[in-house]
């Protein structure tokens, strides 16, 4: 989404975008962040006011937090699809924001049963984290089951984390035209030797009849407090195999460490 110049920070930010078909969701996930470290890290990715042509997405911050840029990806799915079930869950649905944890889970249940234990995507959508402390923050999934899974937002250190909501989508693991997976900079180097510019490839597993869609997002945080966040996860060279990831920052940004997944599909 490119509404404004990052140099113009604001609070609220939306663009109208086109829909294929009626009738369609969008889980989404956050792609970049340039946030300045002097406020919390606030950020939240979400969509409204879908008609028959389109649907207004926003990047929004709030309070005192200055927002230079931001990214988002999200996937349109279909009312109905046999292929993607989806949801969100916040921390905030588990407790009150100013009584922050360290760990938060819940059992998600699907609304259709799969035939055998799915593939989850996890794309963070939303953070409020305390200025005080760097800023860490991971999604996970474990206990995937044919009926469900337990998703995990959690932070660690002495990171404060008022709110995390994360993004998830469940599809079946045996579709020869979708494959899903994640990454991490610890994948190519240990958090503690924190470098600006991260490189990687990703196998998707099996190889499609033509290269794939490729959607990503990030799925785990671990960046200094001391300049402003700054995060984007990129991904070229697709083929039917696979395709390379970046995990990079710029600027003085302190990036410990970064990780995301992905979702392939082929012909969606």
């Amino acid at each position: 989404m490119a509404v404004r110049a990052w140099d113009h920070p604001q609070l609220l930010n939306s663009e109208d975008v086109p829909i294929p078909v009626q009738d369609v969701g969008f889980p989404m996930g956050l792609t970049w962040l340039d946030i300045d470290r002097c406020a919390n890290i606030r950020i939240k990715a979400y969509s409204d006011c879908l008609t028959t042509r389109s649907v207004k997405v926003h990047l929004d911050a709030w309070a005192d937090t200055t927002l230079y840029s931001a990214g988002s990806t999200w996937l349109d799915v279909a009312k109905n699809d046999r292929d993607f079930q989806y949801g969100v869950f916040s921390t905030n649905d588990d407790h009150p924001w100013n009584q922050p944890k360290t760990e938060t889970c819940r059992i998600i249940t699907f609304e259709k049963p799969f035939a055998e234990p799915p593939k989850i995507v996890l794309w963070l959508k939303e953070l409020d984290i305390d200025k005080s402390h760097n800023w860490r923050v991971k999604t996970y999934a474990d206990n995937i089951t044919k009926t469900g899974f337990t998703l995990h937002i959690d932070t660690w250190g002495d990171t404060i984390l008022y709110t995390g909501t994360a993004t998830w989508i469940a599809h079946p693991a045996n579709r020869t035209n979708i494959a899903s997976g994640t990454y991490n900079t610890m994948d190519v180097r240990p958090w503690n030797q924190p470098r600006v510019d991260n490189s990687g490839h990703a196998s998707f597993g099996k190889t499609f009849q033509k290269n794939p869609l490729v959607l990503t997002a990030l799925n785990w945080l671990d960046i200094g407090n001391t300049a402003n966040l700054r995060i984007r996860a990129l991904k070229s060279n697709i083929t039917a195999t696979g395709f390379t990831w970046n995990l990079d920052s710029w600027g003085d940004t302190t990036l410990f460490s970064a990780g995301a997944s992905y979702l392939a599909v082929q012909d969606y």
